[in-house]
């Protein structure tokens, strides 16, 4: 489902890729699957982050979240980009998550989002 507000006298566009998921804390992938979201929209490292803001210039950030649930969970990859940017902002989002589908991950970018988890779950 592709939901569209044409408003033409805004300076910035919302865009958030949202799809359900089955994941939960007792979920075998739960883990895995917090490392693979750190690297792709965790953080100012991630590769959305790097992307739409540092390589394109088409926004201050973007990032992404997997929400867990008794019931169902959803993936949510967001963020509000330069009006004329839009179509090309959902582009960049998608291509960044098929890529991380296809490719997987570097050791680099696996070492350094555990790292950060790791110092993300002792501080209280």
């Amino acid at each position: 489902m592709v939901a569209l507000v044409d408003r033409p006298s805004s300076v910035q566009a919302v865009v958030n890729i949202t799809y359900p998921v089955e994941m939960n804390i007792d979920h075998p992938d739960y883990l895995s699957t917090r490392v693979l979201n750190y690297i792709l929209g965790g953080g100012s490292s991630s590769r959305l982050f790097m992307n739409l803001r540092e390589d394109k210039g088409y926004t201050y950030g973007a990032y992404s979240s997997l929400g867990s649930d008794r019931l169902i969970a959803r993936f949510s990859a967001s963020a509000s980009v330069k009006q004329v940017a839009a179509d090309s902002a959902v582009n960049e989002m998608i291509y960044e998550i098929r890529n991380m589908r296809d490719k997987g991950v570097t050791a680099e970018e696996l070492e350094a989002a555990k790292a950060n988890l790791a110092v993300l779950s002792v501080v209280p």
